[in-house]
């Protein structure tokens, strides 16, 4: 199963990985989750097809 990446920060000049904040995710709502940087404490939304993909799982095609 190919693997998926978290984007990088574009706001910390090393560009370190973002995590991904599951603190407003439910059970009803698995895609309800933000990126979160640790270095600059900045948050942002995912584009629709990375929340599907880091909720439910790399699609099989």
């Amino acid at each position: 199963m190919p693997t998926i990446e978290p984007p990088r920060c574009p706001n910390c000049p090393d560009r370190p990985w973002v995590w991904r904040d599951m603190t407003t995710a439910v059970p009803e709502r698995p895609d309800l989750w933000y990126w979160y940087c640790a270095g600059c404490r900045g948050y942002w939304e995912p584009v629709p097809e990375c929340r599907a993909v880091f909720a439910h799982g790399v699609p099989v095609v």
